[in-house]
């Protein structure tokens, strides 16, 4: 836990981040601490650093990585919503984080959503991937269920897929030309370990699962539901990626989830 007197009693979050599909819980935290910091300093600067973040966000049953806060600066800087400043060329020492003004992030960060979108299956696979395509048609009927699936399910349902893909493959040894069979069960208890961690870092902890011998013959054979419904398991396998961490693999995992 932080051992500090300040912590902020509530965070403050711009609509427009709330209903970005693009952006994960943890992003909205991130956005929320790092407006905090600029809003409660005499100069209204954010010099906030990433660990200082990640044990602001942690909790005893709940440990947020480093690396996590990174990949959320990473995409709120993509999506137009902060700006990260740096004391060299190299960008190896950050200086500040700006918030942008997010009266135009509405339109700048959605404006694509209108338009139909696909998603193929990944870089990380080494045998056919099964192409999974989603489309949006902003003239279609406005009823609940459509209304439904913009907001609610966007998100979770490609993510939780992937995920779920790069899980069946790894560890369940299920090839990608295989067809997914999404269970209620599963689902359940992807999206709701999306709601303490990052999608990339479920793939991380994932792949440190599939490395760690002893890991994989006491418990390889338990399937998805049990791999995914214990967040602080979920912080152990990170843990073991982490261990020998395979920047090259990070690459492709990022660009799987892009994709």
């Amino acid at each position: 836990m932080l051992k500090t007197k300040i912590i902020p009693e509530f965070l403050n979050i711009p609509y427009s981040l709330i209903i970005d599909d693009k952006l994960s819980p943890l992003d909205l935290k991130v956005y929320g601490i790092v407006l905090w910091f600029r809003n409660t300093t005499k100069l209204k600067k954010c010099f906030v650093k990433n660990i200082t973040i990640a044990l602001l966000l942690s909790s005893k049953e709940r440990k947020i990585t480093e690396n996590s806060i990174q990949i959320s600066l990473s995409r709120l800087e993509k999506n137009k919503y902060i700006k990260k400043s740096y004391t060299n060329k190299q960008k190896t020492h950050r200086k500040e984080i700006s918030i942008i003004d997010n009266k135009t992030a509405l339109s700048n960060g959605r404006a694509k959503d209108k338009q139909p979108f696909h998603m193929e299956g990944s870089a990380l696979s080494n045998g056919r991937a099964t192409a999974l395509s989603y489309e949006r048609d902003s003239n279609k009927d406005k009823s609940n269920k459509n209304i439904d699936t913009k907001i609610h399910t966007s998100f979770s349902e490609k993510i939780s897929l992937k995920i779920l893909k790069y899980y069946s493959f790894t560890i369940s040894k299920i090839t990608t030309s295989a067809k997914l069979v999404m269970t209620k069960k599963a689902n359940k208890v992807i999206s709701e370990s999306l709601k303490d961690y990052e999608p990339l870092d479920l793939i991380l902890a994932v792949k440190g699962f599939s490395e760690d011998t002893w890991q994989m013959e006491k418990n390889g054979f338990r399937g998805v539901e049990w791999f995914f419904s214990d967040t602080k398991r979920l912080g152990q396998y990170i843990g073991l990626f982490n261990q020998n961490c395979d920047k090259i693999f990070i690459k492709e995992a990022k660009k799987f989830l892009e994709k």
